[in-house]
């Protein structure tokens, strides 16, 4: 594959290089394929669109589906509560939540225009610093941290996958009883309900970015937010930190470093044999997932952005490197299709990395349906070959380094 220059998306040169996608993106739309993995996938909500409600960064997830810690303890108590690392006494527990309240929260308000109340309560603050939910009257009541669901995704509803997730069977059956054709059924079952499950390990990494980059440009526009509020770019350590991961439900005395439902032998004989293997292997899935996951973000938030020559579109782009992802790619197990794949979507986001054109153009100019199409169509192949990438036992991923 060849080299690509380390250069990172700028405002400008994005736009500009959306020029000559644009014919190209309205022939796929005309032909139907431009948004096909779109239409497949709902794209990732609080990334491509402004939403109905107040709340218009982070994951855009529904208050009314939320249901709360409360209903999961139960068969989480040590992810909840633990003295060896738990979600209570993390920063996405509570501590991010403070960074709202005092005199913080007078400054949020000021610059955006509400009420001080508001921030903590109904603003686009909590998306990220807390978990949108509604109290018994319908009104906004926020979890006051990352809550499971922030992560998972919403359970609750008719259709939600609360009560699916851990039914084995009849009344009684126990997870070691469960029957291999209802551990596959519950686990679909569970997924189209809108669980994001640990063998999903990309979709849970680009959750984390749905917060980690910000994703309301009014936001940075209009206060001293930063775009990216924490350094992810060594996202192994990040989510395999003690304070961070919480997987004690296959032994309710261990934090484990990998998700145990994902290593847990009963149902994964060959992860159990190798342990350390395995560990080794789910965190390179983290990293591979985490690389384009970061891409994919960027260019959704850049097919959105108002302002393509503003301050928010030059420093979301400045967080994309294209040379990490052919990085990654070339040291990973591809088919001869995948490898394929892999290499047109490096030439197309190499053409992406153009020297700043913004003088040659009208500044005025916004960009047009075709070409956020376009930008998303791209995002849409990343996500594609992300989840590709990082399924089963991650073991084509064995000559991936790890930073």
């Amino acid at each position: 594959m060849a080299r690509v220059t380390r250069n990172v998306l700028r405002p400008g040169a994005f736009y500009f290089a959306l020029l000559s996608f644009a014919g190209w993106a309205a022939w796929e739309h005309l032909s139907g394929v431009a948004l096909e993995a779109s239409a497949a996938e709902a794209i990732p909500a609080g990334t491509v669109s402004d939403t109905p409600n107040k709340v218009r960064g982070g994951p855009n997830l529904d208050p009314a589906k939320i249901e709360g810690q409360s209903l999961c303890v139960d068969c989480h108590r040590a992810e909840v509560a633990h003295w060896m690392g738990n979600w209570r006494e993390s920063e996405h527990g509570w501590i991010g939540f403070t960074r709202l309240l005092g005199e913080r929260a007078e400054e949020l308000a000021d610059d955006l225009g509400i009420d001080a109340s508001d921030v903590t309560k109904n603003s686009v603050c909590i998306e990220c610093h807390a978990t949108p939910n509604l109290d018994y009257h319908g009104q906004m009541k926020p979890i006051l941290g990352v809550a499971c669901e922030a992560c998972h995704g919403p359970s609750g509803g008719n259709q939600g996958w609360l009560n699916v997730h851990a039914a084995y069977g009849p009344r009684g059956t126990r997870r070691v009883d469960e029957t291999a054709e209802h551990y596959v059924q519950r686990k679909q079952n569970s997924e189209e309900a809108g669980q994001l499950q640990s063998d999903d390990v990309y979709l849970l990494v680009r959750r984390c970015f749905n917060c980690h980059i910000v994703g309301d440009e009014e936001l940075i526009t209009k206060t001293d937010h930063v775009s990216e509020d924490r350094n992810w770019s060594d996202v192994v350590s990040m989510i395999t930190d003690p304070k961070i991961r919480h997987n004690f439900h296959m032994d309710q005395t261990t934090n484990a470093e990998v998700s145990t439902l994902w290593s847990d032998p009963h149902r994964h004989p060959q992860r159990g044999a190798d342990m350390e293997r395995s560990i080794e292997r789910r965190k390179k899935m983290y990293f591979v997932a985490a690389t384009l996951a970061r891409g994919e973000v960027v260019l959704r938030l850049l097919a959105k952005v108002n302002d393509p020559y503003g301050d928010y579109a030059g420093d979301v782009s400045s967080l994309f490197d294209v040379g990490d992802v052919e990085d990654v790619l070339e040291s990973v197990e591809l088919s001869d299709e995948d490898a394929e794949k892999a290499a047109e979507l490096i030439e197309t986001l190499e053409d992406l990395e153009l020297e700043d054109t913004a003088g040659d153009t009208d500044e005025d100019e916004k960009l047009s349906g075709e070409e956020r199409a376009a930008l998303n169509s791209v995002a849409d192949r990343i996500a594609e070959l992300g989840k590709q990438l990082v399924g089963g036992d991650g073991e084509k991923l064995d000559e991936v380094e790890l930073p």
